[in-house]
């Protein structure tokens, strides 16, 4: 069982992986107060850490985690990332 509810989303993420960023926005699948999952076109090794912006409104909410997981989907990847810490500001954010 899952510790937090995931939320479906779409919005657009940023990810920064060992100081390269990846420019092109890549759509965020979902998301909870203890990570997020997002597609991608290339694979994500897991255990690295990933910094991650993503818009919300006029701002943009950035936080650090861990990739825990990275699987194929469909010719994409779908990678879950979990927060370095519960990010409720985050989820609430979102929600707006």
């Amino acid at each position: 069982m899952r510790r937090f509810i995931r939320h479906p989303a779409d919005v657009p993420i940023q990810y920064e992986l060992q100081g390269k960023l990846d420019i092109d926005h890549k759509p965020l699948k979902n998301y909870s107060e203890g990570g997020l999952c997002f597609t991608t076109d290339e694979w994500i090794e897991p255990d690295l850490e990933i910094h991650l912006g993503i818009p919300t409104g006029s701002a943009v909410f950035e936080t650090r985690g861990t990739v825990v997981w990275c699987k194929p989907v469909g010719g994409n990847y779908e990678v879950g990332v979990k927060f370095r810490e519960e990010v409720k500001a985050f989820a609430a954010r979102i929600a707006e």
